[in-house]
């Protein structure tokens, strides 16, 4: 979506509103039974972030946050039919700044593709959760990367 978009899309939200977006949080259980949670850079300045856009009309907020890895990431997997939570952050744009609510999704990763929309945009890369927790740029994430870390099995999935 562009800048555009979005600042019709916030206009339309209203002054107080806080407008929606959904997030899937990557994650696998490596051969050494350690999670793992797969990071992206942001296309403009290369923050480390986990995969997040707007909703998506026809889709659940799951599926949507899946759809976000899939191009943004290239991964496939299991969404957890919940939020693992949410977070609050605010979004800059040229000429207002709006309040974000992002409900995240936990992403039991199972396919990584090789070729996926926006591969040429971002870089990725699958880290430790504590070395994620350092990475991310969004400190609001750090506890939904502890919680995932507390998984040790393929079959300690989300739902």
């Amino acid at each position: 979506m562009s800048t555009k978009q979005e600042e019709r899309h916030a206009k339309s939200a209203g002054k107080t509103a806080s407008m929606p977006q959904v997030a899937a949080l990557p994650y696998r259980i490596g051969d050494d039974g350690q999670v793992e949670i797969l990071l992206i850079t942001t296309r403009r300045t290369k923050r480390y972030i986990i995969p997040k856009g707007w909703r998506m009309k026809g889709r659940s907020d799951a599926e949507a946050a899946a759809e976000e890895a899939k191009e943004e990431a290239g991964v496939l997997g299991t969404v957890s039919k919940h939020p693992i939570g949410q977070y609050v952050y605010w979004k800059e744009l040229s000429r207002m700044s709006i309040q974000i609510r992002v409900s995240v999704y936990a992403l039991a990763v199972s396919e990584q593709l090789w070729q996926w929309p926006e591969q040429d945009e971002r870089t990725r890369i699958w880290v430790h959760p504590d070395r994620a927790a350092v990475m991310i740029s969004d400190r609001s994430l750090i506890p939904f990367i502890k919680e995932i870390n507390n998984l040790r099995t393929t079959t300690d999935r989300y739902p």
